[in-house]
């Protein structure tokens, strides 16, 4: 029998086909040819190295197994592009009178007198006089959200369903719904999803006699062609956002293991060891107000965003400030560490002039989450972030040409035999 020459897609799927003719110009090769050869076929004749062929299958079942995984992550990452901008909408408003009126340490008393039990962890500081303020809580392997008024502690009635609906997709997106476990799966299809995107390059090069047809789509192609050009132009032209989504995905569940390789790859500033809280008498822990106060005197000309639960006495409390109008996901915020009784600055941790390997983190994050250059770029990163699972769609249906060409062949034999 014939020879077949090795195409990833067949795209001679016609309601009539006639017999495949021999292609021995371009029978596989061993990889263990002469290297000049070996660059010779990869730069002229790429199909024809063996080793293509075991690529394009590790690709072609790598990207049906994690085809759901892609779809999942790609969908719930869009949702999420403007998280900031939809939580503002759906929390509740105050009147400017009432925001003026704020009292931190009062109103956080009065709300934990409503939720015995319950873990504060993060205060949210409200960020214009008519919003509340933010309390995140943890209960076990519990979490929520409330938001209260800043003066009275009482709850305030948000826009539930809505807000639920986004921490679910928060909680879809990084852990899976699975909690810590599911965040170390995650970042196992992350990477799976960096595996495709080199494979998929690899297997995109077609020679340099035809490599601008892959670069672009023929829209009047026939299905499997059109599907084809499809997922060929989408790889390409979103590799560079692939690779990052793909590293800063690992990156999210292997923290500590990622930025040490990078700091083998890349020059890096070393995390500094934080002070100890030195030993003060009695047991009474310092107010938000005052801590907030202390790390407005330490850091001036910045807004405080975050602080941190200060309830345990034995861990530094923490106060984050920013510069105005960098509040997005990957903002450079100075971190004020203080003594947890007395409030004193103990260290003051501000964005240190970026190295290589520092800007390289900063870039993954921000490249990932879409959060510079204004809303224009964060609505190209929803349309953006419905690549892989197209890539995944498209995939899936290369696969099932590619099934139904080889059954319409296999019948055409059979009847011609």
């Amino acid at each position: 029998m014939a020879n077949e020459r090795f195409s990833p897609i067949s795209y001679k799927l016609r309601e009539t086909t006639a017999p495949l003719p021999a292609s021995g110009s371009h029978r596989p090769v061993a990889v263990g040819a002469a290297s000049s050869g070996i660059w010779s076929l990869i730069w002229r004749r790429p199909r024809a190295i063996e080793a293509r062929r075991w690529i394009f299958w590790l690709h072609l079942w790598a990207g049906l197994i994690a085809a759901l995984y892609v779809i999942v992550i790609g969908v719930s990452g869009s949702a999420l592009v403007f998280r900031e901008e939809l939580e503002r909408g759906f929390r509740p408003r105050l009147s400017p009178v009432d925001g003026m009126q704020a009292d931190i340490d009062g109103a956080v008393a009065a709300f934990r007198a409503t939720r015995p039990g319950w873990d504060l962890t993060w205060l949210r500081l409200p960020d214009a006089p008519t919003a509340p303020l933010e309390v995140w809580l943890e209960k076990g392997h519990q979490r929520t959200i409330d938001f209260i008024h800043p003066a009275s502690g009482a709850v305030l009635s948000a826009n539930e369903k809505a807000l639920d609906l986004l921490h679910w997709f928060v909680e879809l997106h990084f852990n899976l719904l699975a909690g810590r476990t599911g965040r170390i799966v995650n970042s196992a299809g992350a990477a799976a999803l960096l595996f495709l995107a080199v494979s998929g390059m690899i297997l995109w090069w077609p020679g340099i006699a035809s490599w601008r047809r892959g670069l672009t789509v023929l829209w009047t192609a026939r299905p499997p062609r059109l599907n084809y050009d499809l997922h060929r132009a989408a790889g390409f032209w979103t590799l560079a956002l692939l690779l990052a989504w793909a590293l800063s995905g690992i990156n999210f569940g292997f923290a500590k293991e990622f930025r040490a390789v990078v700091a083998k790859l890349l020059p890096m500033h070393k995390a500094e060891k934080l002070p100890a809280a030195p030993p003060l008498a009695g047991t009474a822990i310092a107010s938000y107000a005052s801590l907030v106060r202390a790390a407005e005197l330490a850091v001036p000309n910045a807004t405080t965003t975050w602080v941190r639960g200060n309830d345990n006495p034995k861990r530094l409390a923490l106060v984050y400030r920013v510069p105005p109008g960098q509040e997005g996901v990957a903002a450079g915020f100075t971190s004020v560490y203080l003594h947890p009784r007395n409030a004193q600055v103990l260290a003051v941790r501000p964005p240190e002039r970026r190295l290589a390997g520092d800007s390289f983190m900063h870039w993954l994050i921000r490249l990932h989450f879409g959060d510079f250059g204004g809303p224009l770029v964060k609505a190209l990163w929803v349309l953006l972030g419905l690549t892989p699972p197209l890539l995944a769609v498209t995939g899936i249906l290369a696969w099932w040409y590619r099934s139904a060409s080889k059954k319409l062949r296999a019948r055409h034999h059979a009847a011609s035999a």
